[in-house]
């Protein structure tokens, strides 16, 4: 190791009193440093989901039984899993599979419903569609033999080969196959590729001609494979011989390739970047003509113009991902749950000039919810903002990738707030590219790929969390109270849940680091920031608290281990390097950075392991980021305490810098290709003639829209593409976006999943639903809605067999069906008169209820279990849950007084229906009736005209008018009062506050 040392040579500026052993330990530090730089990235990429099908078939008694093994010998879950078995139009399709996870064996038995003519020896295509975590859709392929009959052997009277092929955008696969008989053959060629490439002419027939090469080429397009993946494809031949049937299959690679620039570091940006630093470090030998005598002035211009260069090449190479011509057009952003977001924006930009609301109500979605109550708002006001100025979709496109291209700079500028030495910001700033590049997840947030999925207040808030953090620190430390770290901390909280979180806890320690104004100011002075931020966020805060029963949990651990996503060599770096360095500045300032990241690192890994033991919010990947950036924060700051030592360390940080771009991003990663289908935008799709004839039309429609979720959606830009349909045609759809801010989407997936192939996920507490399109339309009657896409086979089947649904339009694969035993109206009388039901669980109940189909007749309202009854109730009876179970299993209410009583709804006429997102008016003549109002309850609403406003199942809002004309508006609670006067308060003590330093400042210059 010594002769290792002494050949690197390095000149190491030490005092004449230090000893050769601490220039060994400089050195060794070093040493493993830039090791551990070089090395560490490359491992964090290449998160992968690699599903093995290995099938079977066997015949026995006429009976066709196909056996198919999954193996998930990847790294990260597999979702929705469904096989298919097929031999040319007879099929059996699987029950799906919520997930497989890595490691994971999962047998699936299949029969296939009746047997191929003629008997022989047939070719079975396995096709296993599944997701990632992001939902975007995968396909493995296998194939077996199913032998029908006593064969006789062919002699190989056919041999096929499969030629491999890259796949761009398009491409030309052949299929090369002889004969050793004298005769010909006749034999047809099925070309089997996954859903995610197409193929224009996929059978093809063809004669088989002897001593000779008989090519098939097959023409295919790439529509939603990744790049860099690769596919096992095949292409299965049939003939016949001595009238039997003979099939085998010949399989290929099939590799996706970039179909846009190169964007790798080593090709395009390294030569420019390393001629331009080179330039600097020529200019600074030339200025300071050496380090001992350099003018300090000179030193500190240069070094800045060194930081400057590296941070803008850290960013340009950052947007050297994304196109520009995408990010500057006037198309809707797709990709991942992206669509759903422009709803958000577009929502929140008419509330606010039209009403003055942030939170508000939404119809769009879920049958209606408070958007933005629980929801972060802070990145889709900015885009409301910035769509003053430029188009709508541009503004949307720039403020997704802003927490990306920020995050570098934002890193930096912490550092700096926090007086870092150099060249720790520089090299903070440097360590961030690992994580935004990190190809080892797609959902849980920070990296580009999460951001693209659709995590965009996530990506935003974290560059603001490390700003906050910084600002705090200095403050605690100097004991003085700052405006601008209290705006900092509105605007982490109202960007996202986690960063806050996270942030709290980081700076809980400060006091204890000894400030220099000492532990009761820095407390003072932390408690204070803290105070403000808290009251002007008071109008948001308050009511999320107040009214926490009315948003839902919605999502589970991963079964993923920490271990398996850091590289062992990063441990070794985080138990040598940052200890080091610790160690090394504990008696300094200095060490307050590396505690705050040990701390931060500590309770991140504890809430990774146990947090969803604490609360169900705390789903373990979302803390990954914050392991990932303390751990690589203390690998900066160790390295930078080290190389600064060191006589060449400018030249060392360059080095680190492209070494880090290098090897610090996966060579062959796809964010290019991701970034360019998202902002492309839905009008530039293939299928986007689908929106066209289909949805376009439905604008002012009665009623609301739902939808077949099936993978093939992908192809206009998402599985969950319909979620933008409000945004565009101001139509609301059964289903939406963000779940935890809606208690309707416990039932609007409950009927997805009875409605379609596939559902788009289930909170924790609902059952999964099977397929069953009778009880899916008894729902849509229920939840209004009047119009239906569908792609799935089994879907669009199950409609056209029903009279009542009307087939109205056909585009590609997909149709447009219209329910015709209803007429789209929202208020109704229903057949019988309400019962309440006392229940300390409305949501367990109303799902118990929605559960069974012949329970829908008889509504219940929902009271508290200890909520009193009263002689003016206007409901039939009020009965415990142990009762509502019983009718719930006898379809009748068992109770001595009570039967139940029809309402003769009929008798009874309700017009003029109005519905917008912020009132609600009807006129009826069945005044004393009870009206239901197909839109979700919620405290905020109000009523004129009748005296209250009840929660009804499944979670509907119920009136008994006392008057012909009833109106029920969106107003605001006393949790939303006390919070609005909180944030006056706070808005007054900040102006108060600016005025009495201004004068005070002024006073001061006066009087010197």
């Amino acid at each position: 190791m010594n002769l290792v040392i002494n050949r690197w040579n390095l000149p190491i500026a030490t005092a004449s009193h230090k000893t050769l052993i601490s220039q060994l330990m400089h050195r060794k530090c070093f040493i493993l440093t830039f090791i551990t730089l070089v090395t560490f990235a490359p491992h964090c990429g290449g998160s992968v989901i690699s599903l093995d099908v290995i099938p079977s078939a066997s015949f026995a008694n006429g009976n066709a039984e196909i056996n198919v093994l999954l193996i998930n010998t990847g790294n990260e879950p597999a979702f929705s899993v469904r096989i298919k078995a097929s031999i040319a139009d007879i099929f059996a399709i699987s029950d799906e599979t919520t997930h497989i996870q890595p490691g994971e064996r999962k047998r699936v038995p299949l029969f296939l419903p009746s047997l191929p003519h003629p008997t022989g020896i047939h070719t079975v295509v396995i096709e296993a569609s599944y997701t990632d975590g992001n939902r975007h859709p995968f396909t493995a392929l296998g194939s077996t033999h199913l032998v029908t009959a006593n064969v006789e052997p062919d002699n190989d009277a056919v041999s096929a080969c499969l030629d491999p092929a890259l796949l761009k955008k398009t491409t030309q696969i052949k299929l090369r196959l002889t004969t050793q008989h004298s005769d010909p053959i006749h034999v047809k060629t099925i070309l089997v590729l996954p859903s995610e490439i197409t193929c224009s002419e996929p059978e093809k027939q063809l004669i088989v001609m002897p001593g000779q090469t008989n090519e098939v080429c097959f023409h295919i397009t790439n529509i939603s494979a990744l790049n860099g993946s690769t596919y096992s494809i095949f292409a299965v031949v049939d003939y016949l011989h001595n009238n039997q049937h003979r099939s085998f299959s010949a399989f290929a690679p099939l590799t996706i390739t970039d179909h846009g620039p190169v964007t790798e570091f080593g090709k395009t940006w390294l030569f420019p970047f390393s001629a331009l630093c080179f330039l600097l470090i020529v200019a600074i030998s030339i200025l300071s003509k050496g380090r001992k005598h350099a003018d300090s002035r000179i030193l500190k211009v240069t070094g800045k113009l060194l930081s400057a260069a590296i941070l803008l090449a850290l960013t340009a190479y950052v947007l050297s991902h994304f196109p520009l011509p995408d990010l500057i057009s006037d198309t809707m952003t797709v990709g991942g749950d992206t669509p759903a977001h422009n709803y958000l924006a577009s929502h929140l930009k008419e509330q606010l000039v039209n009403h003055g609301r942030i939170a508000s109500w939404a119809g769009g979605w879920w049958c209606g919810f408070p958007m933005f109550q629980y929801y972060f708002p802070l990145p889709y006001l900015i885009i409301a903002a910035l769509s003053f100025v430029i188009p709508f979709n541009i503004a949307f496109k720039l403020v997704t990738i802003l927490g990306i291209v920020a995050l570098p700079a934002s890193a930096y500028l912490a550092g700096r707030i926090m007086k870092l030495q150099k060249p720790i910001p520089v090299l903070l700033a440097v360590a961030v590219i690992p994580i935004l590049f990190d190809g080892s997840h797609t959902m849980w947030g920070v990296n580009i790929y999460s951001t693209l999925a659709g995590m965009i207040a996530n990506s935003l808030s974290f560059p603001i969390m490390l700003l906050y953090i910084a600002c705090v620190s200095r403050d605690a430390d100097d004991g003085q109270f700052r405006l601008s770290t209290v705006f900092l901390l509105v605007a982490m909280l109202s960007s996202h849940f986690f960063t806050s979180i996270i942030a709290a806890i980081t700076i809980s320690i400060l006091p204890f680091l000894r400030p220099k104004c000492g532990i009761a100011k820095a407390l003072t002075t932390i408690i204070a920031e803290t105070c403000f931020g808290l009251l002007l966020m008071a109008w948001w805060l308050v009511p999320l608290i107040a009214k926490h029963q009315y948003s839902v949990d919605f999502g589970e651990n991963w079964n993923v281990s920490i271990k398996d996503h850091i590289p062992p060599l990063l441990i070794c770096a985080l138990l040598a390097v940052p200890v080091t360095a610790t160690a090394a500045t504990l008696l300094s300032r200095q060490n307050r950075f590396n505690i705050l990241n040990w701390w931060m690192f500590a309770w991140s890994v504890f809430l990774f392991s146990y947090g969803y033991k604490i609360s169900a919010i705390f789903v373990n990947v979302r803390l990954w980021p914050f392991i990932q950036y303390s751990a690589l924060a203390l690998c900066a700051a160790g390295t930078g305490w080290i190389i600064r030592r060191l006589r060449a360390y400018d030249f060392l940080l360059i080095l680190i810098t492209a070494l880090t771009l290098v090897y610090g991003v996966r060579t062959a990663n796809d964010i290019r290709q991701w970034a360019k289908w998202n902002y492309s935008g839905l009008e530039n799709k293939a299928y986007s003639d689908v929106f066209t004839e289909l949805v376009l039309p439905l604008k002012g429609t009665a009623g609301r829209l739902s939808n077949d979720l099936h993978q093939d959606n992908n192809l206009l830009g998402s599985s969950r593409i319909f979620e933008c349909v409000p945004h565009l045609i101001g139509k609301p759809i059964l289903e939406g976006g963000i779940v935890n801010s809606a208690a309707g989407s416990l039932f609007s997936y409950y009927i997805q999943g009875e409605a379609s192939k596939s559902c788009a996920g289930f909170p924790p507490i609902v059952k999964p639903a099977k397929f069953n399109f009778d009880n899916a339309t008894t729902h849509f009657e229920l939840f209004n809605v009047k119009h239906f896409i569908a792609r799935w086979e089994g879907t669009k089947k199950a409609l056209s067999q029903s009279d009542k649904w009307r087939l109205l339009k056909k585009c590609r694969d997909w149709e447009l069906y219209e329910l015709l035993s209803h007429d789209g109206s929202y208020v109704f009388i229903p057949a019988y008169y309400p019962v309440a039901v006392r229940t300390d669980d409305w949501k367990k109940t109303c799902l118990e209820w929605i559960y069974n189909i012949d329970a829908i007749a008889q509504p219940f309202v929902i009271f508290p279990e200890d909520a009193p009854a009263t002689d003016d109730m206007p409901f039939a009876a009020i009965i415990d849950t142990k009762q509502f179970r019983g009718f719930l299993a006898k379809k009748t209410l068992d109770l001595p007084t009570h039967e139940q009583r029809p309402t003769h709804a009929r008798r009874h006429v309700v017009r003029k229906e109005e519905i917008t997102d912020n009132i609600i008016r009807f006129t009826t003549d069945g005044i004393g009736m009870p009206h239901i109002i197909k839109c979700s309850y919620y405290p905020n609403w109000k009523v004129r005209g009748a005296d209250k406003v009840y929660m009804v199942t499944p979670n509907f809002m119920l009136v008994y008018p006392t008057q012909k004309e009833v109106e029920l508006y969106y107003g605001y609670t006393l949790s939303d009062n006390i919070g609005r006067v909180l944030s006056i308060i706070g808005l007054l003590s900040v102006i108060f506050f600016t005025v009495t330093r201004i004068t005070r400042n002024r006073l001061h210059r006066k009087n010197n």
